[in-house]
């Protein structure tokens, strides 16, 4: 058995060995066909989407409570521009407005961050 699987090992090596450009040109077609199937690739990034079924009353529960109570966080992005981002004065910047939210308290009706009185 063992033998068996050496024999098979040293023909697949010598018939690569003796068409190295066959061999080349089998894996890179293999790899297109396979890799066709990533065209309809598409992201999902709900896992009730994945492991529910679509037709099951959790599922139409949970579209229900998504559309009418969107979640309460929210996503913010910055960046950083300058000549060089790692000098000290614009590190101090960075941690002031990391600094922020525990300084300030936003409310949205009002004109502008109010000082965090406790």
């Amino acid at each position: 058995m063992i033998m068996d699987c050496f024999c098979l090992n040293s023909r697949w090596g010598y018939t690569v060995g003796i068409h190295p450009y066959y061999s080349i040109m089998g894996s890179l077609v293999f790899t297109l066909i396979c890799s066709m199937g990533l065209m309809n690739f598409t992201y999902e990034d709900k896992p009730d989407k994945l492991l529910i079924p679509q037709t099951s009353p959790l599922a139409f529960d949970t579209d229900w409570l998504r559309n009418n109570f969107p979640s309460p966080v929210r996503y913010a992005g910055m960046m950083i521009t300058a000549d060089n981002v790692l000098a000290p004065e614009v590190m101090m910047k960075v941690d002031f407005l990391f600094l922020a939210p525990c300084l300030f308290h936003i409310d949205i009706n009002s004109h502008g961050p109010k000082p965090n009185v406790k």
